[in-house]
């Protein structure tokens, strides 16, 4: 899609265009420090995820950073479907990558209690992401806290009316997101619940500490899956028996059955502190979460897809 120059609601200007994924596509506006969301033909997609930004804007907690939903509608011009959302800082992607892919252990730890927390405050809304990867978490450049968003595969799992968990089944058509973090569970077709979130949490997890996975360029399905079993347990007990316990736990988990969130929540804010403690400066979080550049790069910000991440919807 060409960019010239496209008007919001008076007051957005949209001149730049960030990626493109499957279903949507993203122009920006630097000025405002907003984005566009558009449709790539699949309207009703961006429409739920329209409604799950309402959902969870009206039940909002104070532990649940998520961006502005600022403005959505149809745009006649480009007969298109739009979401106008803010931008709240960088990706994990981008930061990772202006670091040479070098963060230190408390950083990651730091990191796993952050999105523990939002994926808490997601699960308790009911609402699982069902693409947790590092281009959907972004650091307030200011703040510092970390922002979970692209609900564009989100989805509840308790029914509306019953409130009774969603119905097992191995009938899913395709792995939903994205490939290199797909749970096991999720290469099994089975239908997704919130210990897929927390598996793909740890796969990612994986990747800040080694810099790699071993199915890193790998594009078969069968084959990641393979190698997925044949690997994590070796790498998470190299990282450490926080990590074996928690990937034990989660693997352990029945359909309809999540963990005890607060408990390790716990478990990785005490480590990080404790890497604080022994050996390594107060809040090194601070630096490696600091972007070396002049100007932030928003691209990624909010945007669906990279060249890094294979994705199968």
């Amino acid at each position: 899609m060409a960019v010239a120059s496209l008007h919001i609601n008076n007051r957005y200007n949209f001149t730049s265009k960030g990626s493109s994924g499957g279903y949507s596509s993203i122009l920006i506006d630097n000025v405002n420090h907003v984005l566009l969301k558009l449709d790539n033909g699949s309207i009703d997609s961006l429409k739920k995820e329209c409604d799950i930004y309402d959902h969870l804007w009206l039940n909002k907690t104070t532990n649940l950073f998520i961006p502005q939903k600022l403005w959505n509608g149809q745009i006649e011009l480009l007969n298109h479907y739009g979401i106008v959302l803010e931008i709240c800082g960088t990706s994990l992607d981008t930061i990772f990558d202006t670091k040479n892919g070098k963060w230190s252990y408390q950083t990651i730890h730091y990191i796993a209690s952050k999105i523990l927390i939002l994926l808490r405050e997601l699960h308790q809304l009911n609402i699982i992401h069902g693409d947790v990867k590092p281009d959907n978490f972004a650091v307030h450049p200011q703040s510092f806290e970390i922002y979970i968003f692209d609900f564009g595969l989100s989805r509840t799992f308790l029914d509306c009316s019953s409130r009774q968990h969603i119905q097992y089944h191995e009938s899913q058509e395709e792995i939903i997101g994205t490939l290199r973090y797909a749970s096991l569970f999720n290469h099994g077709k089975c239908c997704y619940s919130r210990r897929d979130d927390l598996e793909s949490f740890i796969y990612m997890m994986l990747y800040f500490h080694f810099r790699n996975l071993p199915w890193l360029n790998e594009e078969d399905p069968v084959k990641i899956g393979n190698m997925k079993e044949l690997y994590t347990k070796v790498m998470l007990d190299e990282m450490g028996p926080i990590w074996s316990r928690l990937y034990a736990e989660v693997r352990d988990l029945r359909f309809e059955e999540t963990i005890d969130y607060t408990k390790w929540i716990s478990v990785f804010q005490s480590e990080s502190i404790r890497s604080q403690k022994n050996y390594e400066p107060r809040q090194q979080w601070i630096y490696d979460l600091t972007l070396p550049l002049v100007e932030e790069v928003h691209e990624k910000m909010i945007s669906p897809t990279s060249k890094k991440t294979q994705q199968k919807k």
